[in-house]
């Protein structure tokens, strides 16, 4: 696997982070959010204009989008929490329409006139096997949180036997507004016998899916690594009882615990898209990622929120508008039922080890210490002193082998939260 950029899309990236930093200042951002749809239009046609919206889509339309430059551009976009459809069109429906050849439905998507979105969510079920039914080329179900769904003007529709593009002014559609804890507004979308034009079998909504999921993975990334920032800048320069609290043990801890959460999140988003762009298996690798997005991305914007402390809900402080990223990763597409058991069979196992080798030391760290000296073997705890180094050690032991119980456990109750 090679992460590393080519000096087009790094020059692509710095533009697309000039572009987002330039356009999301608190009072701007504040705004829009007044607004009743939460999409800054002025920022959306700013990167059509730059020809980032649309730099990925393919100039044969037989050829699939690249992943890759989709998600980085979406993760830029959760980094600077940017009210605009990016994962909607770049990360789900635009790859989708050009991978199918749906090339009516892509016009002006590229020129940031033209919305397209995936609605791929159900209210109760799992996302690899959706509910909504399809007779005869026509569509009956109901979908919830579809992102910038009150804006499109073409869906993307998983149904029970594939995917199907949907628009949204026809006959038999309904879009409601749905105000959650996302950010922005969605949109709730019933369909009642709906007319629709069918993209491809269960093997497309597969190849949605991953997408769509790997594209979350790769936003929850970005905005771990801003919360994490903005941690580490908040806890360098707040001081308490005369010295910076980064110096405190506890935050230094926390704080590293997060670096390795974002760390974690980082790389498996990225294996997941790199194996996506290269056409390999990657099903497992997305669901990985989909894990550590949904758990360790809480835990990154938990511990933010926690060594923040009162500064973490001030809604003028750039922190807040990150927290829907992690409610989003962890209710947006989920993971598939038998990686999801593959998964909690994995950290069972691993939560049992750690559970014995915290046994182990414990049991260590009770028993007599055993020194040789010259053949003679001083066994007895309770009437031999004995050496500092060996008490040291015990109590190092014991510590370690109650870390290591603690951990088998957390790692246990982890599975169920996945």
């Amino acid at each position: 696997m090679d992460f590393s950029f080519t000096s087009d899309q790094q020059d692509l990236r710095e533009l697309a982070a000039k572009i987002l930093s330039d356009a999301t200042t608190l009072e701007r951002t504040k705004q829009v959010d007044a607004e009743s749809d939460g999409f800054d239009r002025n920022l959306w046609a700013a990167l059509a204009d730059a020809g980032i919206v649309g730099i990925s889509l393919p100039e044969s339309w037989a050829r699939g989008a690249r992943l890759p430059r989709d998600v980085h551009r979406a993760r830029r976009g959760r980094r600077t929490a940017a009210p605009i459809p990016a994962l909607a069109v770049m990360g789900l429906a635009a790859p989708a329409l050009a991978e199918f050849g749906a090339t009516d439905a892509l016009e002006g998507v590229a020129a940031g006139t033209r919305i397209v979105t995936a609605a791929l969510t159900e209210a109760v079920g799992d996302s690899y096997e959706p509910s909504t039914a399809a007779t005869g080329g026509k569509l009956t179900g109901e979908k919830v949180c579809v992102p910038a769904g009150l804006d499109a003007q073409a869906i993307v529709v998983s149904a029970i036997d594939g995917i199907y593009l949907v628009d949204p002014s026809a006959p038999g559609v309904t879009v409601e507004r749905e105000d959650t804890m996302l950010g922005a507004p969605t949109a709730r979308l019933v369909l009642s016998n709906t007319e629709a034009t069918k993209l491809a079998g269960p093997e497309g909504l597969t190849w949605v899916l991953e997408r769509a999921q790997t594209a979350m993975t790769v936003m929850m990334s970005g905005a771990a690594q801003t919360a994490l920032d903005l941690t580490a800048t908040y806890v360098k320069e707040r001081e308490q009882f005369g010295r910076a609290i980064a110096t405190f043990q506890a935050v230094s801890q926390r704080t590293a615990d997060t670096y390795i959460n974002k760390e974690a999140i980082k790389l498996t988003a990225w294996q997941a898209a790199w194996r996506l762009d290269a056409g390999v298996p990657a099903a497992a690798q997305v669901d990985a990622a989909k894990y550590w997005a949904a758990q360790g991305g809480q835990d990154v914007l938990l511990a933010a929120h926690h060594l923040h402390g009162g500064v973490g809900v001030d809604r003028d402080y750039p922190f807040v508008p990150l927290l829907p990223a992690g409610q989003a990763a962890r209710a947006r597409p989920r993971i598939r039922d038998p990686h999801a058991r593959a998964l909690g069979r994995t950290h069972r196992r691993l939560a049992r080890r750690l559970t014995r080798l915290g046994a182990l030391f414990a049991r260590r760290a009770s028993t007599a210490c055993r020194f040789d000296f010259g053949g003679a073997v001083e066994a007895d705890r309770e009437t031999t002193p004995r050496p500092a180094t060996c008490a040291s050690r015990s109590s190092d032991e014991e510590a370690l082998g109650a870390s290591s119980i603690a951990t088998g456990h957390r790692f246990r109750s982890s599975v169920i939260r996945a």
